[in-house]
């Protein structure tokens, strides 16, 4: 065998969507601030929003395991009845909720599980690449229902994390404390 050549080893792979392979860093802290007041929120509805690989998904699985609530996407919302998604939990994590805009039956279909999540107690977690306020929405009630609930963004960072704060930070050398100092944990 020649230098050159690679032996493929099949290592697996698996999935790490807890709360203990969360890392809270300054970009998310508000955040799983948030997501730590749950079931205190202010209103029915949360929104996350932030790009693509920033989290989102992954605290939306840490805030399903607490919550026991389903996953349901943006893009089949229409698809699923309302009452079926509550029924388990009383909680439910809307994954890509933006792409609901401008589709009149998804609206509608958010419209109807926002009011069955209010009057029943329940909650929505709402994850989106675009914050609420830029969200196309025609059915004027639905859109003054989530500009009114809350949504937090991911800061980005000022500045790169560099070798002084390494040591002050954690061991894996990100700028962030584990999640598991956290209350949701």
């Amino acid at each position: 065998m020649t230098l050159a050549a690679q032996i493929p080893l099949d290592l697996g792979h698996r999935a790490a969507m807890g709360c203990e392979d969360f890392l809270v860093a300054p970009s998310n802290a508000e955040a799983v601030a948030w997501l730590d007041r749950w079931p205190s929120w202010p209103a029915p509805a949360l929104t996350l929003y932030g790009p693509d690989g920033c989290g989102k998904t992954h605290l939306g699985h840490v805030w399903r395991a607490r919550s026991h609530a389903p996953i349901a996407l943006g893009e089949a919302l229409d698809q699923i009845d309302p009452h079926a998604l509550l029924a388990r939990a009383n909680a439910v994590v809307v994954e890509d909720a933006d792409r609901v805009a401008g589709a009149p039956a998804r609206e509608e279909a958010l419209f109807h599980l926002y009011n069955l999540a209010r009057d029943s107690g329940g909650h929505l977690l709402l994850l989106s690449r675009r914050p609420p306020s830029r969200w196309r929405m025609k059915l004027a009630d639905l859109r003054s229902r989530i500009k009114a609930a809350p949504a937090v963004g991911w800061r980005r960072r000022t500045t790169p994390c560099s070798p002084p704060c390494w040591s002050s930070c954690s061991p894996t050398g990100s700028c962030g404390r584990a999640w598991t100092s956290s209350p949701t944990c």
